[in-house]
């Protein structure tokens, strides 16, 4: 108590020099420093280097979250399309399965099947990469009977999503053939274990 009162008076008596107001708050920060005496939270936490860093990472984030989620509906031969597979690559590192490939992959061909300008290369390509993740994760889930559960609930929406897209426009059928059926092969397969 007493050696806070001393800093005070000392502090006081230190600003009542004939001095710039800015060599008097760098002074008492490096009496202080040598002192052993801290700044208070409030001035830690909006120090200047904090700010341009805080600034900077949130520059980053922002930046980061548009380029995300505009790879997220991005369509093959677009712009972010490589981020979009990225960002697959990633999932696939973290959690240890394809299931957001795959997922993404049926929505794409859901996409490219509603639009009214069809670009039948790349849902034959969407196609067949859906296909072969079907078939590299249909081989993985077989650890865990609850990815496998999983895997059979999502094979079974995207299996009713084509056939429903095939029964509304029957010429696109033949191309989300492959998708269809092996989204029914595989739930099938998995009911005759």
């Amino acid at each position: 108590m007493k050696k806070e009162i001393f800093l005070e008076n000392l502090k006081s008596e230190y600003r009542k020099t004939e001095a710039t107001a800015h060599l008097k708050e760098s002074g008492w920060d490096e009496i202080a420093k040598k002192i052993g005496t801290t700044p208070p939270f409030y001035k830690r936490l909006f120090s200047l280097t904090l700010m341009r860093a805080s600034l900077a990472a949130f520059i980053f984030l922002i930046l980061f979250t548009g380029v995300y989620s505009l790879a997220l509906v991005s369509l093959p031969g677009e712009l972010f399309y490589p981020v979009k597979i990225l960002s697959e690559k990633v999932a696939k590192t973290v959690w240890g399965n394809n299931q957001v490939a795959m997922d993404h992959r049926a929505e794409e061909i859901i996409t490219l099947s509603q639009k009214d300008k069809l670009n039948t290369q790349e849902l034959k390509k969407v196609v067949i990469e859906y296909k072969t993740i079907v078939e590299k994760e249909q081989k993985t889930v077989q650890t865990s009977e609850k990815r496998r559960e999983e895997f059979e609930k999502k094979l079974d929406d995207h299996h009713s999503k084509f056939d429903e897209i095939g029964r509304e426009n029957p010429d696109i059928q033949k191309e989300i053939g492959d998708a269809t059926h092996i989204s029914e092969k595989e739930w099938e397969s998995k009911d005759g274990d």
